[in-house]
């Protein structure tokens, strides 16, 4: 009923002629202040302190740090805006907390303005908060800026309205998400049940592969044009196909570059840690897509271990503890070779348990494929809405 009556409204909403009205005369800013660095802990002592964009998260941001003697604080509900680059990025407080100099907080002033209308109006303007910025090393959003960014204020039924569509397609991603994990859970359970505390034998992926080679990453000019694999593609829990971006060749880049059948692409190096050495194998041989420097493909030897298990047992705790031992960093980047990843050690059953894993597997696996693509089109939906509402 309620999607119903919020759907058989767009009309209404679409074609109101709202008013712009100043940011500033329908929120009270409060710009953040960094407190003095000793009264920093870890400990808990104090209110959570969220110094900018690398303390937030989907909704809500993450305490890593409190502060004993806060400055500035935002109340339970306040939106919090990223003013320093990147500018824009939005969450909400979901504590008390203590904010620090690249953030803001807002909160409506009366009745006359819905906190979800607002939030999600700010992520469709994004792009005219960051060109506000100004500054040579770091730009940022002053308190004045913010005060005169003018938004439109439609009726407060309208924007309640809006607010519930938003609200409902952002509970809708949650369920899907929540259905996710759990399925990614039950994988690893299954996983632990047949193969832990077994006493298989552990091999080096050395033994159980018959070559590695880094892949091949695109040049600043050249004649071929090719569709290359980006990190996103096999660090995000599946293949996925979807994720790459033009790049150009001086040659055409051989078979031994393209994603083929058979072989496990790993990370070679990334900034976050948890991210190296992650692996997945592709559902097909894809000849249309190049594989970047960033990946190792690992051909495996499927007489001695399927790719199915194998994906799951690399993200086992004893796996990653080796991969991540092994990973060095420079400048800020972790990386792992060819000789370091053939020496991980991987537990290997007998081919049939393997098999039946296998089959298990997959049927998860379509399962996490179907919910993917829902939420893909609840997150395309929510972008055309903010698109067509907010411009």
């Amino acid at each position: 009923m309620a999607i119903g009556k919020c759907f058989s409204t767009r009309r209404l909403i679409t074609l109101a002629k709202w008013p712009m009205v100043r940011l500033g005369d329908v929120c009270q800013l409060t710009m953040g202040q960094s407190p003095k660095t000793e009264t920093y802990n870890g400990d808990s002592i104090g209110l959570p302190f969220f110094q900018g964009n690398t303390d937030f998260g989907k909704e809500c941001p993450t305490a890593r740090v409190w502060c004993k003697a806060p400055k500035k604080v935002a109340l339970t509900g306040d939106i919090l805006l990223s003013v320093r680059a990147p500018i824009g990025a939005v969450n909400t407080a979901s504590c008390k907390c203590c904010i620090g100099r690249g953030i803001a907080a807002l909160r409506p002033k009366s009745g006359a303005l819905d906190v979800v209308y607002l939030k999600n109006l700010l992520r469709a303007r994004r792009d005219a908060l960051e060109a506000l910025g100004t500054g040579s090393t770091f730009k940022a959003v002053t308190k004045k800026q913010l005060e005169d960014f003018l938004i439109p204020l439609p009726t407060v039924t309208c924007q309640n309205l809006l607010a519930k569509r938003f609200e409902l397609i952002a509970r809708l991603i949650e369920m899907r998400s929540h259905q996710l994990d759990m399925f990614g859970e039950i994988a690893k359970s299954r996983f632990i049940d047949m193969f832990g505390d077994k006493g298989y034998p552990p091999h080096p992926l050395s033994e159980l592969s018959t070559t590695m080679q880094n892949g091949l990453s695109p040049s600043k000019n050249g004649d071929h044009h090719e569709k290359v694999l980006t990190l996103s593609a096999i660090t995000q829990g599946n293949f996925d196909v979807s994720a790459w971006k033009e790049g150009l060749f001086k040659d055409d880049p051989p078979a031994g570059k393209r994603v083929a059948d058979g072989c496990f692409y790993v990370c070679r190096g990334n900034g976050n840690k948890s991210l190296v050495g992650v692996g997945e194998y592709a559902p097909a041989a894809m000849d249309d897509l190049v594989y970047p420097d960033t990946m190792i493909a690992v051909r495996i030897d499927q007489e001695k271990v399927l790719l199915p298990y194998l994906r799951i047992a690399w993200k086992q705790a004893r796996v990653r503890e080796q991969i991540e031992s092994s990973a060095k960093t420079t400048n800020g980047t972790y990386k792992i070779n060819q000789a370091s990843l053939g020496m991980v050690e991987v537990v290997v059953p007998p081919l049939s348990l393997q098999r039946e894993f296998a089959a298990f597997a997959e049927s998860v696996d379509k399962s996490q494929v179907a919910i993917k693509r829902e939420i893909k089109k609840l997150e395309t939906l929510k972008k055309a809405l903010m698109q067509e509402y907010f411009g």
